[in-house]
């Protein structure tokens, strides 16, 4: 991290971390992604479920959860203005 470390937002550091753990593992479980988080489940549901929302993650039948549509996009540099965002 930079020398600005203040200005970083554990919110978003854990929101950031959690993708990468997620693309890291090609699909992980609630328990697993927040004891890699070092959060409580229902605080690592909430992020999942935010990034759910935005489509950076899906949750598949076996309630793992994956790469979404929308960070594949960024990861292969054809993300688009949604137009509008979940919640906001």
């Amino acid at each position: 991290m930079s020398s600005r470390g203040s200005y970083v937002l554990a919110s978003v550091s854990r929101t950031v971390r959690t993708v990468e753990l997620v693309a890291a593992s090609g699909a992980i479980r609630l328990a697993e992604l927040a004891s890699c988080l070092g959060v409580s489940r229902p605080g690592a549901f909430r992020i999942a479920q935010t990034l759910v929302a935005h489509r950076w993650l899906v949750q598949g039948a076996d309630r793992r959860y994956r790469i979404g549509p929308a960070a594949r996009a960024v990861f292969e540099g054809r993300a688009q203005d949604p137009g509008g965002s979940p919640g906001g």
